[in-house]
């Protein structure tokens, strides 16, 4: 990429910044996606219009961002569970029960959800590891959630929503 391509890019900073934060509303979050989307764009040989191109992969990133939050929200980790200065309480039952029935699952289930949810891997580079289809690493995550859904929905009578206690 010309020097002057990238002086361009560098003007426009607070253009993309105001867009990654329309997206993300964190200021870390925006910083690191902006920070990341230009090193994207400076890295490219040539590129039509980086401006362009940049903002595209910038909105791309802050998608991919707002999703692993969400995926992290639904799915907390051993260390979120034992944070004592977690505001919301935490369901323990409800978290053990998952547990078990994780445990429960086939090895190569647990496999595949271990990458997804603990090392944070896409399901494309699942699939390459795995040496599996894309389509198929999707049915087998979709199939534990469902089947980990059912099974605690069956041992409880009341609907699951969170694991979190309802505030009083």
């Amino acid at each position: 990429m010309r020097r002057r391509d990238c002086q361009k890019l560098a003007d426009r900073y607070l253009e993309l910044y105001a867009i990654a934060y329309a997206l993300l509303q964190d200021t870390s979050d925006t910083e690191d996606a902006v920070q990341e989307a230009l090193t994207r764009t400076m890295s490219r040989v040539i590129i039509e219009d980086p401006y362009v191109y940049c903002r595209r992969v910038l909105v791309n990133i802050c998608y991919d961002t707002r999703r692993y939050r969400q995926r992290h929200i639904q799915f907390l980790s051993a260390q979120d569970i034992a944070d004592p200065t977690d505001e919301p309480r935490i369901n323990e039952s409800l978290i053990d029960q998952v547990r078990q029935k994780i445990d429960q699952l086939p090895d190569r289930t647990r496999l595949i959800l271990a990458m997804y949810y603990d090392e944070d891997l896409t399901l494309t580079k699942i699939a390459e590891k795995t040496r599996l289809s894309l389509s198929t690493v999707k049915k087998i995550i979709n199939k534990a959630h469902r089947q980990i859904k059912q099974e605690l929905i069956k041992k409880n009578t009341q609907p699951i929503k969170s694991i979190y206690h309802e505030r009083d």
